[in-house]
């Protein structure tokens, strides 16, 4: 926490300092991210949905598993999980006529998979899907190289949540957060909460235009996160879910000069 606290410290007086002679632009754009590893949990549950696996959950539905089972099933559609993550981009760029510009936005990052089938035991449809969210808020220091290329850095304060919907002839659930989490005090188990993360970015950018109103930029930046604080607790009888949430980030974003 205290190292978090000094990188955000830093950035603040950084962006305090060069207010007063920097022109404010307005964020908004889209962002194409492909994790470095698979996300593994997701990924099993579509190879064993695909394969005929039998849906489970305990009795709370925070926990869900797939077993093997003597049913037969037919797949209508099915599940592909692949390491690719899209979101939109939102937030305010402090330009100046310096070197160093300055950044502050939103971004998320969401991955989702479908799969549908048939029960031929039973004769009963089933539709599951699983969704990760993982984002937040970022800083960025952007140092201007050229005029069109430049060399940035961003540190971001991140959640990440793992959901899932799961309907058949009698159970209809949508994005339920997945796992539990334990109260320190009480020792008791809550549904699962979004937890919270930190990444550091490297990367570099190009302006595709620029006018006096607003510009078009491209920005390539990899990421790496604290990947021990982003899991999902399964319970005392089951492994934890743990994701390595390291990615290369590709953004296009419009900013307008107020």
């Amino acid at each position: 926490m205290h190292i978090k606290s000094s990188f955000f410290t830093i950035f603040m007086i950084l962006l305090v300092s060069n207010f007063a002679s920097s022109q404010v632009g307005i964020i908004a754009g889209v962002n194409l991210g492909r994790y470095t590893y698979m996300e593994s949990a997701p990924h099993n549950y579509s190879s064993q949905f695909n394969n005929g696996w039998a849906i489970k959950m305990d009795e709370g539905g925070q926990i869900v598993y797939f077993a093997p089972t003597v049913n037969n099933y037919q797949i209508k559609d099915r599940m592909n999980w692949d390491r690719y993550n899209r979101g939109f981009k939102i937030g305010c760029k402090f330009n100046s006529d310096k070197r160093i510009d300055f950044s502050f936005y939103f971004m998320g990052a969401t991955n989702t998979s479908t799969g549908k089938r048939i029960d031929l035991t039973t004769g009963g449809h089933e539709k599951f899907k699983v969704k990760s969210k993982f984002g937040g808020l970022y800083g960025e220091i952007i140092y201007k190289v050229t005029k069109r290329i430049n060399l940035n850095g961003a540190l971001g304060f991140e959640r990440y949540k793992l959901c899932y919907s799961y309907e058949n002839d009698s159970i209809n659930r949508k994005m339920s957060p997945m796992g539990w989490h334990v109260k320190v005090l009480s020792g008791q188990m809550k549904p699962k909460s979004k937890n919270m993360n930190f990444t550091v970015g490297l990367g570099v950018g190009y302006t595709i235009y620029s006018s006096d109103n607003f510009s078009i930029d491209f920005i390539s930046q990899y990421r790496w996160a604290i990947n021990a604080l982003s899991e999902v607790y399964r319970g005392v009888f089951y492994n934890k879910y743990l994701f390595n949430l390291n990615s290369w980030n590709n953004s296009i974003q419009i900013v307008y000069h107020l």
